[in-house]
């Protein structure tokens, strides 16, 4: 264990100098040790938090993570890995003293793929959070319900994980219905009267699920003519919310009010939010403390860099496969009219740039999605992926010179453009934007070239 755990840690270190997925580690723990995650879950005491969902793990995970190290806990995540099972098994590495046993208050592991079901049977966690679980999202990785049917069967093990689950996700309700846990749901009620009013297929019997309304996607106020799918009792309750000039909702829970007004935008943030205050709620540190932290958290920083140049900006430098995953998470959470950029520069390896086919791009498929603007070295490369994989032929625009595509896209009718880059482009990239938005600032008018 101990010759392990030391070349594990090394390949790890080299991969983070590297700018590379620290994966690597595990997937070299795993071939010299047998049954290594049970080995190295032995060596460490704590939680473990996983967090599973098609949409919102990314910002839950790294908002349960900031609150905790704000609140002096020792955690330990797996921000910087793509992958599932190699990625627990690194993180775990990176954290786990060489000799004795370490202790940790919580592990917080973004489970990135729902069909890692080995995670469930190795490590049980204490505690389980579902943001949501969409068929657009999903359906890439087999047939959807086959895929939640699994999902089911794996949780219906973890009798003693305390289950926090979106109550306002039929799909996700579908599968707290039949599992033996102690489930606890967060949700919104957000109905006013000129709500419309829509029919869509049960998931739990094929029948009629009547929405009340809608927040976004599927989730929202249902019930289902021919079974009992129907939004559970909540147990985190956001009210009377508005999204104007940021978020404010009245959160109600075990018969008392928490007021929240919050520099974020956006009904996905507020379910991150709510799954992120339902769990620090019941591990006893408190809706007050997690109302302090998110007060000084900035959730769009999650997206790295902020600009505005004739409109907010958003530019992820994606150094890894999994902050370029990450990043595509991020945009498809927004629910704006938006545009996007990609820059793909300098990959020379052309077995570094497939991991683009295993990407879910559904996020471009969207409706709120306008412009898809693609440049950089490899920009053919990643335009032909996209073409390929998604229906948004007409909305791609390949442009080599970076400039050029840059000025067309601050330009665009998007209300809101989000970057993403992946490259050696990248530093000077953010200095273009720098020097672009002090420009901006000073003259009150953008003049492209």
């Amino acid at each position: 264990m101990f010759f392990t755990l030391i070349l594990g840690k090394l390949a790890i270190k080299l991969a983070c100098l590297a700018k590379k997925d620290i994966s690597i580690g595990g997937k070299i723990a795993s071939k010299l040790q047998k049954n290594i995650l049970q080995r190295l879950k032995k060596k460490i005491t704590g939680d473990f938090i996983f967090i599973v969902g098609a949409n919102g793990k990314t910002t839950t995970r790294h908002l349960l993570v900031e609150i905790f190290e704000k609140e002096g806990l020792n955690t330990g995540n797996n921000h910087h890995s793509k992958d599932s099972y190699y990625g627990v098994l690194s993180a775990l590495i990176e954290k786990i003293k060489i000799f004795g046993k370490t202790k940790v208050d919580y592990m917080v592991i973004e489970i990135k793929d729902i069909t890692t079901l080995s995670l469930y049977k190795e490590i049980v966690p204490e505690y389980l959070i579902i943001t949501n679980l969409i068929k657009e999202q999903l359906s890439r990785n087999g047939e959807f319900q086959s895929t939640i049917e699994n999902l089911k069967t794996s949780l219906q093990s973890l009798e003693n994980t305390t289950m926090i689950f979106n109550g306002d996700d039929p799909v996700v309700v579908n599968i707290g219905m039949d599992i033996k846990s102690h489930v606890i749901y967060y949700g919104i009620d957000d109905y006013n009267e000129d709500d419309v009013t829509e029919v869509k297929k049960c998931i739990r019997c094929g029948g009629k699920l009547n929405y009340e309304y809608l927040n976004y996607g599927q989730l929202g106020k249902y019930s289902c003519e021919s079974c009992d799918l129907e939004n559970p009792e909540i147990d985190y309750l956001a009210t009377n919310v508005s999204l104007k000039d940021g978020i404010y909702f009245d959160l109600w829970t075990k018969g008392e009010e928490y007021p929240f007004d919050l520099p974020s935008q956006g009904y996905h943030n507020i379910y991150n939010i709510l799954a992120t205050l339902a769990i620090l709620d019941e591990l006893d540190i408190g809706i007050e403390a997690g109302e302090l932290a998110l007060e000084k958290i900035d959730i769009e920083d999650i997206f790295v860099d902020t600009f505005y140049i004739k409109k907010p900006i958003f530019l992820k430098e994606a150094n890894s496969i999994s902050s370029f995953e990450q990043g595509l998470e991020i945009i498809g959470e927004d629910e704006g009219k938006i545009d996007i950029l990609f820059i793909f520069d300098d990959e020379d390896d052309e077995e570094e740039i497939t991991f683009i086919y295993d990407c879910d791009w559904s996020v471009l498929d969207k409706g709120n999605v306008g412009k898809i603007y693609v440049s950089g070295d490899r920009a053919y490369d990643l335009g032909f992926c996209i073409r390929y994989l998604t229906n948004a032929c007409k909305k791609i625009i390949v442009e080599e010179n970076e400039e050029t595509i840059l000025n067309q896209a601050i330009n665009g009718k998007g209300e809101k453009l989000y970057i993403v880059t992946k490259g050696d482009s990248d530093k000077n990239f953010e200095k273009t934007l720098v020097t672009m938005e002090k420009k901006w600032s000073k003259n009150k008018k953008w003049t492209g070239k």
